[in-house]
C-alpha cells in the first residue's frame, strides 16, 4: 500500500514536471530591447516552475539565432561551474542593448510621433530616458514632437505626464476620424477643380486669340485708308499744278465757261474799291 502511495506520487511529479517543460513557450530573441526579453522569459521559466541554473541557461541558446551565439560563443563552449545563465545573460544584454549615450541621443534627435498614438511614444521615450532624464525635461521633450494644435490643449491642463498622454490620444483619434472622410473627397472636388481652371485658361486663350485677329485687321484697314487718302489728295494736288504749269487759270480750269464772266465782276470790284479808297480822294 505504500509502495504504491509512493509510486503514484513519483509518477505525479514526473508528469507534473514534463508539462513544465513542454508548457515552456520560448519568445523569439529581441535585439532591440534583450533586457525585456530576459523579464519575458523569465516570466516563462516561473510559469513552468523552472528554477535550475544548466536549464535556464539551455533555454537561452535554445531560443537565440546563430549571429547572437556568435557574440557569445566563448560562454557557450566554455560555460563557468555557477551562475552560468546569469552571466549569459548580462552579456547578451551589455552586447545589444543601447549605450545611455546613444539612449540620450536618440531621445533627443531619433523619436518621432509618425503613426504612433502619444501615449506610445511616451512610453518609448520613457524607456530610452531610464533614470538620466527627469520628468520636466522628458514632459518637454514628448510634447515637443506632438502636433502645435495639440501642444496647445496640452499647455492649458495641470494634468501629470500620464493624464497629458491620455488627453493627447483622445485628441488624436478625433483628429484622424474627422480626417477619415477628406481623404476619399479631396481628390474629385480637387480634379473637378484643375478640369475647370483649365476649360477657362482655354476659353481666355481663344479670346484674346480673337481680339488679336480683331486689332489687326482693323489696323490693316485704317492704313489702307490713310495710304489711299494720301494718294488721292496727292493727285489731286498734282492734277492742279499741272493744269496750272499748262497755261489754263485757276478760274478756268476751276469754272469753265463761267470763269469770264466771275473775272469780270472781280474786275470791276476790285476798279470800285480802288476809285473810292481813302488816299484817292482830293484834299480838302
Amino acid at each position: 500500500m505504500v509502495r504504491r502511495s509512493v509510486a503514484r506520487y513519483y509518477n505525479s511529479v514526473s508528469d507534473d514536471a514534463t508539462i513544465a517543460r513542454v508548457g515552456v513557450k520560448l519568445p523569439p530573441f529581441w535585439k532591440e530591447n534583450p533586457a525585456l526579453w530576459f523579464v519575458q522569459l523569465e516570466a516563462q521559466f516561473a510559469l513552468a516552475g523552472i528554477t535550475v541554473d544548466d536549464t535556464k541557461f539551455n533555454h537561452v541558446i535554445s531560443a537565440v539565432d546563430s549571429e547572437i551565439l556568435n557574440s557569445v560563443s566563448d560562454i557557450i563552449l566554455r560555460p563557468p561551474d555557477i551562475d552560468k545563465y546569469t552571466i549569459l545573460k548580462k552579456r547578451l544584454i551589455e552586447l545589444h542593448s543601447e549605450s545611455e549615450a546613444s539612449k540620450i541621443r536618440t531621445l533627443l534627435q531619433g523619436l518621432e510621433l509618425g503613426d504612433q498614438r502619444p501615449s506610445q511614444l511616451l512610453t518609448r521615450m520613457r524607456a530610452l530616458a531610464g533614470d538620466t532624464v527627469g520628468e520636466p525635461l522628458l514632459k518637454s521633450l514628448w510634447m515637443g514632437r506632438l502636433p502645435n494644435s495639440t501642444q496647445t490643449i496640452l499647455a492649458a491642463l495641470s494634468e501629470d505626464l500620464a493624464g497629458l498622454a491620455t488627453v493627447a490620444d483622445k485628441i488624436s483619434d478625433l483628429t484622424n476620424h474627422s480626417n477619415i472622410n477628406p481623404v476619399h473627397v479631396t481628390p474629385s472636388t480637387s480634379d473637378a477643380r484643375v478640369t475647370q481652371l483649365e476649360q477657362q485658361v482655354t476659353q481666355l486663350t481663344t479670346l484674346v486669340g480673337e481680339l488679336s485677329s480683331t486689332i489687326r485687321q482693323t489696323r490693316s484697314r485704317s492704313r489702307d485708308r490713310q495710304f489711299n487718302y494720301g494718294r488721292s489728295r496727292s493727285r489731286d494736288r498734282f492734277r492742279k499744278y499741272k493744269e496750272s504749269s499748262s497755261g489754263i487759270c485757276f478760274y478756268h480750269t476751276n469754272f469753265g465757261k463761267k470763269a469770264k464772266v466771275l473775272v469780270l465782276s472781280i474786275l470791276r470790284k476790285t476798279k470800285s474799291a480802288i476809285v473810292h479808297w481813302p488816299w484817292q480822294r482830293s484834299p480838302s
